[in-house]
């Protein structure tokens, strides 16, 4: 039950993946930006399929439930976004906008699922998911606290930006949030005396922390126009990149050792 909760939420963010790389393609024509946003979704999709997907099974079979809990959402803001492109498409909105979702995000479900079925990770020492984990939480409490320190302060003083420092503050809260989580789930993660329902759990909470840090570092990236708004702004543009990267990295991290957990010994 935990894991197809969790591929409705990794679902659910499709769209703004979808959406994120095409506005970063805009311009190079109509073709150019819905492949690239196809094949971005994909990927997306091959990934967090892969997270999700039951393991041990080569066959898709098994696989239908975490398959279709993520693709509905997906299906479902496709069509609500080709409905609401109005006049970019005209009448056939349906054929340029839903259609490559609908084909990328069938394909990448699919890879995904089949990949998990034939891909043994080993796990890793209880030592070793406490310290992989404790460097993500400071990676991640780290770019929090500079984006704090050096892009909020520019923002809310550039009198065209200063809308956006409310949702940087937002961003800032989460990160420490998340940083608190992943400490704990390290120390966790380390703790042989523990109920072997929390360990049971572990990995599905760590995957849920990993998808919050990936949204995260996906909404921090867009401080990269403020290249676009004089000097002064730059370095606000340097720290806000380099603080996306990081978090990017950390997800990555949180990711692999969400698959590598040693699994839970009988009592």
């Amino acid at each position: 039950m935990a894991s197809v909760v969790f591929s409705v939420l990794l679902g659910l963010f499709t769209l703004a993946v979808f959406i994120g790389v095409g506005e970063l393609f805009q311009g190079q024509g109509v073709a150019a930006e819905t492949m690239a946003a196809g094949l971005a979704m994909a990927l997306y999709l091959a990934l967090a399929q892969f997270l999700v997907a039951q393991r041990g099974s080569r066959g898709l079979r098994g696989k239908w439930p975490t398959m279709v809990a993520m693709g509905a959402p997906a299906l479902g803001m496709g069509l609500l976004a080709s409905l609401g492109s109005g006049g970019r498409y005209g009448g056939r909105a349906w054929l340029y906008s839903a259609t490559p979702l609908l084909v990328a995000g069938c394909l990448g479900i699919a890879a995904g699922a089949w990949t998990a079925g034939r891909v043994t990770l080993l796990a890793l020492s209880p030592e070793s998911c406490r310290r992989c984990l404790l460097v993500c939480a400071v990676v991640t409490c780290a770019a929090g606290l500079v984006v704090a320190a050096a892009v909020i302060p520019r923002v809310a003083a550039d009198t065209d930006l200063q809308k956006a420092a409310p949702a940087l503050c937002g961003i800032v809260v989460l990160d420490l949030l998340v940083a608190a989580l992943l400490a704990l789930s390290g120390l966790l993660a380390a703790r042989r005396a523990i109920s072997t329902s929390i360990r049971q759990i572990l990995p599905t909470a760590l995957g849920l922390l990993a998808f919050l840090a990936f949204g995260l570092a996906f909404f921090l990236a867009p401080t990269a126009v403020y290249f676009t708004h004089g000097p002064a702004m730059r370095v606000a543009a340097i720290w806000g990149v380099l603080c996306s990267a990081a978090q990017f990295v950390a997800t990555v991290l949180v990711g692999v050792v969400a698959l590598r957990l040693p699994a839970p010994q009988p009592a």
